[in-house]
């Protein structure tokens, strides 16, 4: 279940650190260009409530460390250096010279487990480190390669003179609190990008790494590592209520979850989902998403009614992360229609070969493909709606000026268009030459997504913040369906699947795709990942 948090879709959780001696305080470390939403968040009831720690508003927050022996000391790495609190986060002052630029910024941070006058801090430019709290720094790199950006670094809790520290580089050890490192050359997969490392929390002599090429165990504190799983890993965690169980967060699986130190490993996404999910349709009745790999590649994934995963096919070209809308269409299956960037694309050969295709208007990049009546087909920018009856030629239409931004499209038995815009529902019963908004009780609210049930289209979906509201009579009037616990906040498509029983399909800003069975006996719950 998502966790409440007033920063979402407004600012990147680049750490998150849990108080290990005092129950339900968490410490978030947030990027925003929004300064009510950078710095850090403090918790002391597991999530509940957030308050902003006024020392760090405004910076950009990376890392983040409690002391081990005791919690009220922590320390953060920030854009302008690094922050000390005595009092378990919250209060923070500056412990590293605002003039040293080569402290700047700070990506990791980590204290001695003896000593807490003793901090390491990374930067993408090597090391540094204090033994005097903040007073004097010195920089730490002899036997690093020049420049290496330390994304980890990690003092052993029984024997603090060993460090390990993960790098744009590699694995890196030393023996004597940093003063020479050794560079694991002779591990292939040491080799890589390595984004975090972490100690065992039952062996002090078992390590672990994730790394761009895959998740690493070492047995004898860092000497020699194995690769124990190929998943591109950014994050370690350990269930101390339970010996064994690790998570990983991958780039590609999500979760993973090992209950045997790392010889097997299972997803556990269920409810979870970090990929930038762009639309939904249905093609005979299997359902079809797109997803962004990176930063040049998309992927095509569909879901069967009966299936409860996600089954993965390869995007056509040349489709990519720019990638914002796809829709083949039911009655012509062979026709696809993509919005990449702010280019039209055409396939009429079910994506083998494409076509470029110009709107009656330029840089209106589209938000959302929407099957209307056939034969038409609706594309959704963010002032105009366009039509056509091909995919080939469009017609532009215009809503009032006074409707703002546009979201979504739909159509009704009677061939009436409804529109979701920024100030309510707008409707027109002329193929769009002209408007009127639907007094309703969503009028002058922000209605993110609409859809009709395809085989009775007087039975309409509306979302507006992320409220969930039907209507039975073709959008005259509208009833509630989402309760107040709902987590979705904010909602940028729905689609509805015939079916026993029916099921609303819910595509979300940041929390993935939602199925909520319509029977009116079950709750909204993640569509399997």
């Amino acid at each position: 279940m998502p966790l409440a948090f007033p920063a979402q879709l407004r600012a990147v959780l680049e750490t998150l650190a849990i108080d290990p001696q005092t129950p339900g305080v968490y410490l978030a470390g947030l990027s925003s260009n929004l300064s009510e939403y950078s710095g850090i968040l403090r918790s002391s009831d597991a999530g509940a409530t957030w308050q902003q720690i006024p020392e760090l508003r405004n910076r950009q927050v990376w890392a983040i460390a409690f002391k081990r022996a005791n919690s009220k000391i922590v320390a953060a790495g920030t854009d302008v250096g690094v922050f000390e609190s005595q009092d378990g986060g919250n209060t923070w002052s500056r412990i590293s010279p605002a003039e040293n630029r080569q402290l700047q910024p700070i990506v990791s941070v980590a204290f001695d487990p003896d000593d807490h006058t003793m901090l390491y801090a990374g930067t993408p430019h090597l090391p540094w480190k204090t033994s005097d709290g903040g007073v004097s720094w010195v920089s730490i790199h002899d036997g690093m390669i020049d420049d290496s950006d330390i994304f980890s670094i990690q003092a052993d809790r029984n024997r603090p003179q060993r460090v390990i520290a993960g790098a744009c580089s590699g694995i890196y050890r030393s023996l004597n609190g940093g003063a020479l490192w050794t560079k694991l050359r002779d591990v292939k997969d040491a080799s890589y990008r390595t984004y975090v490392v972490a100690q065992d929390v039952q062996y002090e002599d078992t390590w672990f790494a994730g790394t761009s090429r895959g998740i690493l165990r070492s047995h004898d504190g860092g000497a020699s590592w194995a690769k124990i799983g190929p998943f591109a890993t950014r994050s370690i965690a350990f269930d101390p209520g339970r010996l064994g169980r690790i998570l990983i967060a991958t780039e590609e699986a999500g979760i993973l979850r090992t209950e045997d130190g790392g010889n097997t490993w299972e997803k556990v996404n269920h409810g979870f989902c970090n990929r930038p999910i762009t639309s939904l349709w249905i093609i005979a009745g299997r359902i079809y998403t797109t997803i962004s790999d990176d930063l040049t590649t998309a992927r095509v994934l569909s879901l069967a009614s009966s299936s409860t995963d996600w089954e993965a096919m390869a995007a056509p070209p040349p489709l990519g992360s720019g990638l914002t809308a796809l829709l083949s269409p039911a009655w012509t299956p062979n026709l696809v229609l993509a919005s990449y960037e702010n280019r039209l694309l055409v396939s009429e050969d079910a994506g083998e070969k494409w076509k470029d295709m110009q709107l009656p208007a330029a840089n209106m990049g589209i938000r959302a493909f929407e099957p209307l009546d056939p034969p038409w087909i609706a594309a959704v920018g963010t002032a105009h709606i366009f039509l056509s009856a091909d995919g080939k030629s469009w017609r532009r239409r215009a809503l009032a000026a006074e409707t703002g931004e546009v979201y979504d499209i739909t159509s009704t038995r009677s061939r009436r268009l409804l529109a979701a815009t920024a100030r309510g529902i707008w409707a027109s019963d002329d193929l769009g030459v002209s408007w009127q908004p639907l007094h309703c009780v969503l009028e002058g609210n922000t209605v993110q997504a609409i859809c009709h049930h395809p085989d009775r289209t007087s039975l309409l979906f509306a979302a507006a913040q992320g409220v969930v509201y039907a209507s039975g009579d073709g959008g005259r009037s509208w009833r509630r369906i989402s309760s107040n616990d709902w987590p979705i906040s904010s909602i940028k498509q729905m689609i509805v699947v015939p079916g026993s029983p029916d099921r609303l399909f819910v595509l979300t800003q940041q929390q993935g795709v939602w199925a909520w069975s319509l029977d009116g006996g079950s709750s909204p719950e993640p569509a399997a990942r």
